[in-house]
Formats: structure tokens, sequence, C-alpha cells
């Protein structure tokens, strides 16, 4: 006899997104590279399992799938409730983007704000 359990979870600060570094990176280790490249780079250390649904959508680049605005329209089950600071510490640390001392990095970490509020227009 099976057993139905019920899911919910939780996205405490992981709601990243895969930008463009505001200044060029030197890949030379994952805290260095640009998000994309340091999540592909862990992907194939990590050998993580990807929801097939979200594989089936990015077949030549899973670890897109590591990226809560990708995954999450694959998910069927689960509410999710997504706790994630618009401005976040690390996502302009790893944006490459400093604090802010020009109107280009306001401008950058402001356009950075605008498009993660974008990827909430769609979650429930």
């Amino acid at each position: 006899m099976g057993v139905r359990g019920e899911v919910r979870a939780v996205s405490d600060s992981g709601w990243f997104l895969d930008n463009e570094p505001f200044k060029p990176l030197q890949c030379v280790d994952a805290h260095s590279c640009p998000p994309v490249e340091a999540i592909r780079r862990g992907h194939e250390l990590w050998r993580g399992r990807i929801p097939d649904h979200c594989r089936a959508l990015y077949p030549t680049h899973p670890w897109f799938c590591y990226f809560g605005y990708r995954l999450y329209p694959t998910l069927q089950s689960a509410p999710l409730f997504v706790f994630q600071w618009v401005f976040d510490e690390a996502q302009m640390t790893v944006d490459n983007v400093g604090k802010p001392t020009s109107k280009q990095q306001w401008d950058y970490i402001h356009g950075t704000g605008e498009r993660l509020r974008r990827t909430f227009q769609n979650v429930t």
C-alpha cells in the first residue's frame, strides 16, 4: 500500500539570477566565476539530480535547473514560499558589481532588482 505525503518548500535567499557580471571576472575558481559558469562546473562535480521536467526543458544546459526562476515553472507539486531580498548581497557579489559608487553601478543593481521582480510574476 502506497503512502501519500504532502510536500511544501521554502526558497530562502536562493532565487539567484544568471546575470552577466557588471565587470568581467577572471574565472579561476567557483567564487570568481560568473554564476552560470560556477553552477555548470559545480553540476559536473556534484553530479546532482535534476528533475526530469526541467532537464527536458534544458537538455544541453541542465545546470540551468539550479536557478529557481528556471526550475519553478517545471514543478508539478509542492506549494513554494520564496523569500528573496531584491538587492541580495550575495547576488551582487557574484555579479561583481560592488557597493554602488557610480550611476552605472546603481543602474545595474536596480536593473537586477527589476529582473528579479519579473521572475515572480507567475509564482503563486
